[in-house]
């Protein structure tokens, strides 16, 4: 079943809204996590079946990133969180790595498959550990 696209679109832009500045490289450098805690939290709200996963090992180079990766090493040693969503990744921090990112990032799984080589699913409290659970999955 396809979640409706609206409150898919809806918990995007509570977020962008939320976390302003996530549009350029500076304001988007590490903060894929709390990004993407916040963008769980609102599709959980919203009643969205979502995954979180944790990039790591990139296979390509990202000239463009934000220089304090750089400084941090090969691209093959960074960490990455995003949300999944019917196949689909949905990245708010992408313009970390690359500036000409479209902003947000939605891209199929495939192409995420093309650049990072060890994609794991990892429970929410992974990215959000003080999580309460939304009132629908205690039955309330």
């Amino acid at each position: 079943m396809t979640p409706p696209v609206d409150r898919v679109q809806a918990a995007i832009e509570a977020v962008l809204r939320a976390h302003r500045g996530l549009a350029t490289p500076r304001g988007a450098f590490s903060k894929c996590k709390q990004v993407t805690a916040a963008l769980g939290a609102q599709l959980e709200r919203a009643g969205v079946e979502f995954r979180v996963l944790r990039l790591a090992q990139a296979s390509k180079g990202f000239p463009d990133a934000d220089p304090r990766w750089l400084k941090l090493g090969k691209p093959s040693w960074w960490i990455h969180y995003v949300v999944e969503v019917e196949g689909q990744a949905i990245d708010l921090t992408a313009r970390q790595f690359d500036p000409a990112s479209p902003h947000p990032l939605l891209t199929p799984m495939r192409d995420v498959h093309e650049v990072w080589q060890e994609i794991e699913v990892v429970p929410l409290e992974e990215v959000w550990p003080n999580r309460r659970p939304a009132a629908a999955s205690l039955g309330l």
